[in-house]
This record gives structure tokens, sequence and C-alpha cells, in this order.
């Protein structure tokens, strides 16, 4: 890998790459949520190949019944960067009024989907993450989350009654430095998060490396809530954009230590596979 800028040393797959296009045999097929209720984000997935790349359609809690979201490129992603079968990938939806990103990995088999949903500044509601499950639809089994379903009141992520004024988010939960539990870890090593308020929140990553890391520089971090109308900051997104590469983060909290998954795409022509990772931290 002589010549390729390295900012983690995870990064360099040496003469391993996998030769031909990445396997989305283990990702592809219908997976249904394993919570069918007004709870849920996104009731099912379909999640196909098509010209080389991947589709995902997905589908969401609705009025009556689950709504079409339609069908969107996806990334795929494998283990390392000399990887031949991919194990997640992430995507974004642009509904009427929200953005919902997913970040996904196969484990098992089942898919775990994290969701980044948007809303924007007009909106009453405060941006939230969700976890949810997934388990492949057996032949015949179908269609679970798809039509057909009942229980669906109104969807989760909007208010009965008058919109009510987007309260401000207390982004304190997340502030601080956050390293990794090993001395070794590979990848991303250190996350430092800061603002006083959602709106200036920012995140600065260092990546491993001799001596000291190099530094990624600061970038904005778009703050999330782990449910609508929360106040509590719980997790953020942000995305690096290098020489090389391109770096999406999602990072939320469990019981007090930094969950992040990164996905990332290789703008060269180095031969390397996008990739995802998740990393745990703790707050220094």
């Amino acid at each position: 890998m002589s010549g390729q800028p390295r900012l983690r040393i995870d990064e360099d797959p040496g003469d391993e790459i996998a030769a031909g296009p990445i396997d989305l045999a283990d990702i592809t097929g219908a997976w249904v949520n394993t919570d069918q209720h007004v709870t849920g984000r996104v009731l099912r997935m379909e999640i196909s190949e098509a010209d080389g790349g991947l589709r995902v359609r997905g589908f969401g809690p609705g009025d009556t019944e689950p709504q079409d979201w339609g069908e969107v490129d996806a990334s795929p992603l494998a283990r390392t960067p000399a990887g031949g079968d991919a194990w997640g990938f992430w995507c974004g939806f642009d509904l009427d009024t929200i953005r919902t990103e997913l970040a996904a990995y196969y484990n098992s088999g089942v898919i775990v989907v994290g969701s980044f949903n948007s809303f924007g500044p007009a909106s009453g509601r405060t941006d939230f993450w969700k976890r949810e499950f997934f388990y492949r639809e057996a032949p015949g089994e179908g269609p679970v989350g798809k039509s057909g379903a009942t229980d669906f009141g109104y969807a989760h992520d909007r208010f009965e009654g008058g919109r009510p004024v987007r309260p401000p988010v207390n982004v304190a939960p997340i502030l601080g430095t956050w390293v990794g539990f090993s001395e070794d870890l590979s990848g991303i090593t250190e996350v430092e998060l800061g603002g006083e308020s959602a709106d200036d929140a920012w995140v600065r990553l260092t990546g491993s490396g001799a001596d000291d890391g190099p530094d990624w520089g600061t970038v904005p971090a778009h703050v999330f809530t782990d449910d609508v109308g929360r106040q509590e900051a719980f997790g953020f997104r942000a995305r690096y954009e290098h020489d090389h590469e391109r770096v999406e983060l999602f990072a939320y909290l469990n019981r007090r230590v930094l969950i992040a998954e990164v996905a990332t795409e290789f703008t060269d022509e180095s031969g390397r596979r996008p990739y995802y990772v998740r990393n745990f931290y703790r707050c220094r």
C-alpha cells in the first residue's frame, strides 16, 4: 500500500484483497422486524442485487397499514478492506417530512439496524435514533410488514393534536473524550465531542497509527435522542471526506458505553473494499 495515505492501521489490507465483487448473499432477501407495532420505525426491508449494486426497499408504519418508502441504492460493506462477503450496509430514505438513514450489519442470521431519523428545524419533533432487529422471511411466509397488517393507529414519528415547539436537547450525556477499552485498538482510537447545544455540536476523531495517531480534525455532529420528543442526547451522526475515502460515522450510547459504527468507502483506485466496523469507547 505504499503511496496510499493511511489514516487508520485497519485500512491496510496488504495483498489479501478478495477478487471479484462483494458477495451479497448473506444480506439479500426479505427481512421482517421483530416489532410489528407502532413502536417500530422500519417494519420490513426487501434487499436485492441490481446491476452489480445493492438496493433496499423499506416499509414503515402508516395510518392504517405499512407505508411503502420506495427503493434506494445502498452501500454494501465488508468486514475489512480485503473482505469478500458483505456483512453490513447503509442507505437513506428521504420521505415527506423525515429523512431516515439506516446503518445495518448481519450477525448470526439477524440484521441489526440503527435508524437515524431527522425532521428538520421547522418540526416540533426531536431527531431520534432507534435500534431494531430483523429476521429473514421464510419462503411462503409473507408478506409480513408489507400488507394486511393491523394495529396501525398512527405512525410512531407523529404527534396527536397540535404540533409542539421543538424542545432543546441536552447534549451533556455524549460530551467528553471517549477512548477505547483496549490499548491496541485499531481504527478510530479516540472520539472527542463538544458544543453548547445540539445546534453547534462537533466531533473530533483520532485514528490509529505510530506514536500519536493522525488527527482527523473537527466536523459537525448531528445529535439524536432515543425517541420523538425526548430531550437527552443519545447519539450522533457525522461524515468525514478525506482525499482517498469517505467515512460515515453512526454512534450511540448503551449503558455509558459509546458504540461507534463506521462505514468507510474508498474513493481512490487502491482496490480496497468498502467496509464496516463497530468499536466501543468509555468516557475518560
